[in-house]
């Protein structure tokens, strides 16, 4: 298949479509789609159907969208977004988004990859210090939910355009395709997407999407860093804010105030201690940056509806 088939089998009407287009013909109105829980295992790739909209939903996998042609209209986290044609989306875990109807021409192909893509394949030839992969491995902890998205106007990225049209080539051909195929061809369009984010930030050039994501791992990663002892007056005067509005930043791009955030992280890092280690959880209550005992508990069981105890029984053998 080449890319003139490509974009012809892309553009021919599935049989779900020519159904939805008579449904539509017939009613006169419009059809919705509401997903049901997926069980993916590893990884899989769909052209999302056309014409009917897809309700507001959320899913445990990090799903990489893209605009092979025309638009599309999503709302992310009550945001309208419009994407064009080779625009790129990567959703984080837990992204509460919908999708209006496309049209004719609007094709969205859609790469949805499990926790466990993330953790047994690609980390292993990916270099974890950058960017991307540090949004992935946030991604992988259901207790952070940071609901972000990662956004690249792509238009003027030929190789990395190529590269898409060629996994999706790869998946569409060969039913039982060799994995390491297409695994290859995903840690290249991820490298590609890292050199493009570092290239759009030396240029300051980038979008506000961009921007925004940039402050997104600005703040999120110095909280990680210090989240024993950070606070917000620490905090603004390395990254150079004032500490009002720096509270009112994290609010604005977070969708939570400091607190809330702080606990959050702490809540997460208790967590992989509890799974990972056999210190008392006395001495995880302090290692976190809870300097009181009964508020860890209290918080713990809060956000998880479990004790740290209990937790620990159930998940450490995972």
């Amino acid at each position: 298949m080449d890319f003139k088939e490509l974009d012809d089998f892309l553009h021919s009407y599935t049989d779900h479509e020519r159904e939805y287009l008579t449904k539509k013909k017939m009613s006169n109105e419009e059809i919705a789609y509401t997903p049901r829980k997926s069980n993916l295992k590893i990884f899989d790739f769909k052209k999302t159907s056309r014409f009917l909209s897809v309700t507001e939903h959320n899913h445990e996998y990090i799903e990489m969208n893209y605009v092979y042609s025309g638009e599309i209209k999503q709302v992310i986290n009550n945001t309208e977004i419009l994407l064009k044609k080779n625009d790129l989306i990567i959703l984080d875990t837990q992204v509460r988004h919908s999708i209006a109807p496309p049209g004719k021409n609007d094709i969205l192909l859609a790469f949805r990859f499990s926790k466990k893509y993330f953790t047994k394949i690609f980390f292993k030839d990916f270099n974890p210090d950058n960017p991307i992969s540090d949004f992935l491995l946030k991604s992988l902890f259901e207790s952070q939910k940071y609901n972000r998205y990662l956004f690249f106007p792509i238009q003027d990225e030929f190789e990395l355009i190529c590269i898409l049209k060629l996994l999706v080539i790869e998946l569409i051909e060969h039913e039982k395709t060799d994995e390491s195929i297409y695994n290859h061809y995903i840690t290249i369009i991820f490298e590609k997407l890292l050199k493009y984010y570092e290239k759009a930030l030396v240029s300051n050039k980038e979008s506000s999407k961009t921007k925004d994501t940039k402050l997104y791992f600005d703040i999120l990663s110095f909280i990680e860093e210090n989240h024993q002892n950070v606070t917000v007056k620490s905090m603004s005067q390395i990254l150079n804010y004032s500490p009002n509005y720096l509270s009112s930043l994290i609010k604005k791009i977070t969708g939570k105030n400091f607190s809330q955030l702080i606990c959050e992280i702490r809540l997460k890092k208790a967590i992989i201690l509890l799974e990972s280690t056999n210190l008392p959880i006395s001495e995880i209550c302090e290692e976190v940056g809870f300097s009181n005992q009964n508020t860890f508990y209290t918080m713990f069981e809060k956000q998880f509806h479990t004790t740290p105890k209990k937790y620990r029984n159930m998940n450490k053998h995972n």
